[in-house]
């Protein structure tokens, strides 16, 4: 090579060196300032890390403190990784009035609105990670786009009692597509408060709400998990949404649909969506039918609207919104259920005619009942016990513009409420003052220990059972129906009435108020025994041609664990009993909706039919 030709290549290349140098790129180096991707394609400032070749594609080339907001349609952002921290600015991107924006690969912490959509249509946000925003994605007035695929995550602790303190992602705007997005932290994870949208497969979790359906219909939800939540999935005055496929797991109450008119709970709610592995058993317009858990298996929720002569009989129900939802249901039933832990205990509304008997209502989180303008009801026989104790102590019921009967005469008596703080005086097991819950609403004969009901069997063919009502401030395991020979007997045979598994406060008076038939045991005066033959007191309150029922108190530190005789009253019976106790035969042994399958020691007495 020539010298010439030396000197021509140095040249050559001290230029290419000047040109490259002059070139502003920054690359993984942060950029501090505010940017817009104007209407003209240009990117203000000009010195901005967003490389763009086509005016259409915009790409970060660094990290960036500060926002970014877009006003020419028909483009795409790609984040390329990188993050967009807003130092706490109002918006972290911003998209007003624009049509088919794609936003890709961005990272956006630490603002108010993470990604916002006012008046914006035909729009893809995929693949985005919000940190720490108060609004992860706000849709408003924007249709036609498409959030897909986006994780949206605060750090920030949520306070349960103020209801701004948090959206993952509020889409206030009818015909979109949430897909496949992962959101945690929020007061509410996923809100919805408008119409036809499809919100599937998504992951709701560690939020104060997962999903919300607030005043709004025609919207598809399907295949979400909403788990770790305090409150799973509500719909809240919202009509003909369909839910399938949804699941709620772990949350503090997983389920709810509440509103005022019919309308509000005509959605279609069907069996696979899960509370905690088990259906929801939502049923609208049925008629006629009985509903137990062996028609109904593995149920997890059970809400009812629009029902007409319906029995609903024997579940329990723990960590739902509403243990057992009556909404417009009319001359039905709701029996032998229990009730814990639940949001409220039971929800009626709009509600009349209906009897709610034998029920346990434990431990709702504010209401034991919640009643919104519902009449004519029959409620007695139920327990309620320490529901509102977190919010309004002693307040077991609200009552909205209702009048319902919450008693069944004095004989048979109203409710047992773990909040009544009135004296028994003339000892027949229920109070001497009425329990008031507001000035159209007072149970005149509450109980003064919880209500049990035991399906006892006589000894017939077919097997007959009979119904035998206790109320005691003692828990009973077993009711069972004995017999003995006795020749002083005018049948040759005597009856009684085994009570045992007592369960109560040691060193303290129990009391027992039972009614059972007089096909049972018949007599003028009923001894009671223990099962070491020490006598009891006790009294006749009633007797009719059909049902007696008598009173005694015993000594829990006596009677903690051992068994208790109601015999009736024969001559020679107590003496025959001391001997011959070990001797005594039981036919079949029914606690209500469970069949003792093992008898004690002794010959059963055959009966041929």
């Amino acid at each position: 090579m020539t010298t010439m030709n030396k000197i021509m290549v140095c040249l050559i290349v001290l230029f290419l060196l000047m040109g490259i140098s002059a070139v502003p790129l920054r690359v993984h180096g942060d950029y501090t300032g505010n940017i817009t991707i104007n209407s003209d394609g240009s990117v203000s400032p000009s010195d901005a890390p967003i490389l763009s070749v086509d005016n259409i594609t915009y790409t970060f080339t660094s990290n960036i403190t500060g926002s970014l907001a877009v006003q020419r349609n028909n483009t795409i952002i790609d984040g390329n990784g990188f993050m967009l921290d807003t130092n706490g600015a109002y918006e972290g991107i911003s998209l007003i009035n624009l049509t088919n924006i794609v936003i890709k690969n961005t990272s956006v912490k630490n603002s108010f609105f993470g990604i916002e959509l006012d008046y914006s249509f035909n729009c893809t946000l995929s693949h985005n990670d919000i940190t720490n925003a108060w609004m992860g994605f706000k849709l408003y007035i924007s249709s036609g786009n498409t959030i897909s695929e986006n994780n949206i995550i605060t750090n920030r602790s949520y306070d349960q009692n103020q209801a701004d303190d948090g959206i993952g992602l509020g889409l206030y705007s009818a015909n979109n597509i949430v897909f496949r997005n992962k959101v945690s932290g929020y007061y509410r994870g996923i809100d919805v408060s408008s119409d036809n949208n499809t919100v599937t497969e998504n992951i709701v979790s560690k939020s104060h709400e997962g999903i919300e359906i607030f005043y709004c219909s025609e919207n598809v939800f399907s295949e979400n998990y909403v788990g770790n939540n305090e409150y799973g999935v509500r719909v809240y005055y919202a009509p003909h949404n369909i839910l399938t496929g949804n699941t709620m797991q772990d949350n503090g109450y997983d389920f709810g649909v509440e509103g005022a008119a019919l309308s509000d709970f005509m959605n279609s709610i069907d069996t696979s969506n899960l509370v905690n592995g088990k259906h929801v058993y939502y049923l609208i317009n049925q008629s006629n039918i009985m509903i137990n858990p062996e028609e109904y298996t593995d149920a997890g929720y059970l809400g009812l609207a629009n029902c007409v002569n319906v029995t609903v009989q024997g579940f329990t129900f723990r960590h739902e919104m509403q243990g057992i939802l009556f909404a417009h249901v009319n001359d039905s039933r709701m029996i032998d259920n229990n009730l814990v832990e639940n949001y409220y205990g039971i929800d009626l509304a709009y509600s009349c005619n209906n009897t709610l008997s034998d029920n346990n209502v434990t431990a709702s989180h504010w209401d034991g009942m919640y009643i919104e303008r519902s009449f004519g009801n029959r409620i007695f026989h139920d327990n309620f016990v320490d529901n509102s104790a977190e919010v309004y102590p002693n307040v077991q019921i609200y009552s909205f513009d209702s009048a319902n009967a919450w008693d069944d005469g004095y004989q048979s008596g109203g409710n047992y409420w773990s909040s009544y703080d009135g004296k028994d005086n003339n000892q027949d097991g229920i109070g001497d003052t009425p329990y008031i819950i507001d000035a159209n609403n007072a149970d005149h004969y509450p109980l003064m220990g919880t209500f049990q009901s035991f399906d006892v069997s006589m000894f017939t063919c077919p097997i007959q059972f009979e119904e035998v009502d206790i109320i005691s401030n003692s828990t009973i395991g077993e009711v069972d129906y004995w017999f003995m020979d006795d020749v002083n007997s005018p049948t040759g045979v005597d009856m009684l009435l085994r009570l045992t598994g007592f369960v109560g406060q040691n060193g303290t008076v129990g009391f027992c108020r039972i009614t059972f038939p007089n096909d049972l045991i018949n007599s003028s005066s009923y001894p009671v025994i223990t099962d070491l033959g020490q006598p009891i007191t006790s009294k006749v309150l009633s007797s009719n041609g059909t049902h007696t029922t008598l009173y005694f108190t015993y000594d829990l530190s006596i009677t903690y664990r051992r068994d208790l005789y109601i015999l009736p009253e024969f001559p020679s019976f107590l003496i025959l009993l001391l001997f011959s106790i070990a001797t005594l035969l039981t036919v079949i042994v029914h606690r209500r909706n469970t069949i003792s399958k093992t008898l004690p020691k002794g010959t059963l007495l055959q009966c041929h039919c």
